[in-house]
C-alpha cells in the first residue's frame, strides 16, 4: 500500500454524460441526483484496535481502499486500488466484506 493523504469528498466527475447518469441511476434504483452528492466513504471494517478499512474515491476519482491506523505515534493513512487489495489478504473480515458488497452489487444489477 502507497501512503496517500485524505482526498475531500466528490461528486462523480462530471464527464459523465446526464443520459449516462441517469442509467447507472435507473440501475441502482436511486434518483440520478444522488450523483450529484458528495460521496460518503463505505466502511469494510474496524478492527478492536481501531484500524479502518473504508472503500471510497481517491483523487483520482477511482475507487479504493483506505486503511486508517491510529497509534500513539499518530494516525497513518493509505489507500490501495481494489484489484491490489482483492488479491491478497483473503479470508480477513475487510477483504470478506469487500467481496460481500461486491457480490451484492452484482446481484442488484443483474437480477433488474
Amino acid at each position: 500500500m502507497s501512503a496517500a493523504s485524505v482526498p475531500s469528498e466528490k461528486p462523480l466527475p462530471s464527464s459523465v454524460s446526464p443520459r449516462r447518469l441517469q442509467q447507472i441511476a435507473d440501475v441502482l434504483g436511486v434518483s440520478a441526483d444522488f450523483f450529484n452528492t458528495p460521496a460518503h466513504p463505505h466502511i469494510l471494517h474496524t478492527s478492536e484496535n481501531g484500524t479502518r478499512w473504508l472503500l471510497t474515491i481517491d483523487t483520482r476519482d477511482l475507487p479504493v481502499v483506505r486503511c486508517t491506523c491510529g497509534s500513539a505515534a499518530g494516525q497513518r493513512t493509505t489507500e490501495e486500488s481494489i484489484s491490489s487489495f482483492l488479491t491478497r489478504g483473503a479470508g480477513t473480515p475487510q477483504h470478506e466484506a469487500l467481496v460481500a458488497l461486491i457480490d451484492y452489487l452484482l446481484a442488484m444489477h443483474l437480477t433488474r
